[in-house]
């Protein structure tokens, strides 16, 4: 794993606030990790919640470095064909759909 740097440490610090203030419920199970980040100190043990973190930071920074999809709007026609195509079959003309005689 890359070293963060400082400004990337906020930047994906704001990042997991943006998604924990959107979608809390995705972040439910951090309230379980107490329970073990304590048990884990009053051991004598070092907590594994820092390794945890900087392995979902890790992932938030290649998220955020991969390219961006862009949204096209399309009609509810060219989704009813994106939807309904046979993969790998080219499209026929209407020439070659006629019956010949």
């Amino acid at each position: 794993m890359k070293a963060f740097t400082a400004a990337e440490i906020a930047e994906l610090s704001n990042e997991w606030m943006r998604r924990f203030t959107e979608e809390p419920e995705r972040f439910q199970a951090q309230f379980k990790t107490v329970q073990l980040f304590l048990s884990e100190s009053l051991a004598g043990r070092t907590p594994s919640y820092g390794e945890t973190c900087a392995a979902y930071l890790d992932e938030l920074r290649r998220e955020m470095a991969a390219p961006k999809m862009t949204m096209v709007p399309v009609t509810d026609e060219e989704l009813h064909h994106l939807l309904t195509r046979t993969p790998g079959k080219a499209k026929r003309s209407r020439k070659s759909k006629r019956r010949r005689k």
